[in-house]
């Protein structure tokens, strides 16, 4: 969620971590790593370094304008849930091409957060470039904004699955929250199936609320069952004893 610039200074002083979201693409802001640093996700080169806090906003310009006159302008400003520090080795992990450390990372981190949905984006950009675009369709299946060499993987995918939608939901394996699939507005045209996709892992999904309420009802249930036994067999035995 946004908040206002002046506590995002605030946080950035104490050496917060902060996701900046500027015309759809991903930038972070903070001392993570033990430096002021800001840096564009996905793009190892972006990065600058700041000796303080003034000094690092000082030097991070975007179209040519400040944080704070793109404030306003920003599509999201959050402390993000990915830790920053595992981010960059990633990056690192990648501009030294050494792609099979960086997949595992990527996996660790959808194992912790499975609700980033850009995590699983940067997945199929892995193996994308190991040359495996079956397995790039799988994690790029949930991207939102597709390019035309996601689309063909994603197809590839489906096909691999024989285009069943239970089976593409199945391997997935789409652990999050159910909200964040609500939220997620994928394009129809590209494949049918993906709506049908979408519906079936909506529906597997269940809080953890129902589950207790299910066990509960099994448990009552249990107990009912177990009353009428002990009743009929109390009955049972009364009857025996007098005939």
């Amino acid at each position: 969620m946004k908040y206002s610039y002046e506590e995002f200074i605030e946080n950035l002083s104490i050496g917060e971590e902060i996701k900046l979201t500027y015309k759809g693409e991903n930038y972070y802001i903070g001392r993570g790593t033990g430096k002021y640093m800001f840096w564009k996700f996905h793009d190892p080169s972006s990065e600058i370094i700041g000796e303080n806090v003034d000094d690092l906003l000082q030097k991070v310009i975007l179209d040519g304008k400040s944080i704070q006159e793109l404030w306003d302008s920003l599509e999201d400003s959050s402390i993000p849930k990915l830790p920053i520090k595992t981010l960059k080795k990633i990056e690192r992990d990648i501009e030294n091409n050494d792609l099979g450390k960086a997949r595992d990372r990527l996996h660790g981190l959808l194992a912790s957060y499975p609700d980033e949905l850009e995590v699983r984006t940067r997945l199929g950009d892995i193996y994308y470039a190991l040359r495996h675009p079956s397995m790039a369709g799988r994690y790029w299946y949930l991207e939102k904004n597709k390019t035309p060499e996601m689309v063909e993987a994603c197809l590839l995918f489906e096909k691999s699955m024989g285009n069943e939608p239970f089976k593409i939901a199945r391997a997935l394996k789409f652990q999050g929250d159910k909200e964040t699939l609500k939220k997620l507005q994928l394009d129809e045209y590209i494949s049918p199936t993906q709506k049908k996709v979408k519906e079936r892992i909506e529906d597997d999904l269940v809080p953890e609320n129902k589950w207790e309420d299910r066990l509960f009802a099994i448990g009552c249930t249990s107990v009912i069952i177990l009353i009428i036994s002990l009743v009929v067999i109390g009955i049972y035995t009364v009857f025996d004893w007098i005939f």
